[in-house]
């Protein structure tokens, strides 16, 4: 028969990670939006193709930071 040990300060360290990671996500999120796509939409002689594909992919990445922002939260609740 098996015995299954948990340890609760191991978890509480992984828990205490999880949350580190999902604030350094939103911050760089944050940054990405502060830095780069809210100077998008000041370019002189508005957004060209070639901008316009640049910025979708930095909201792509702003998209892909809060979700694992969300997956985090999620891992340090549980």
């Amino acid at each position: 028969m098996s015995a299954l040990v948990i340890d609760y300060k191991e978890l509480a360290t992984i828990s205490s990670h999880a949350n580190d990671l999902a604030k350094k996500a939103e911050a760089y999120a944050d940054s990405l939006t502060r830095k780069i796509t809210n100077k998008f939409d000041s370019v002189a002689g508005g957004v060209n193709g070639t901008l316009s594909s640049a910025k979708y992919y930095v909201n792509a990445k702003i998209n892909e930071l809060q979700a694992k922002k969300q997956h985090m939260k999620i891992l340090q609740r549980e």
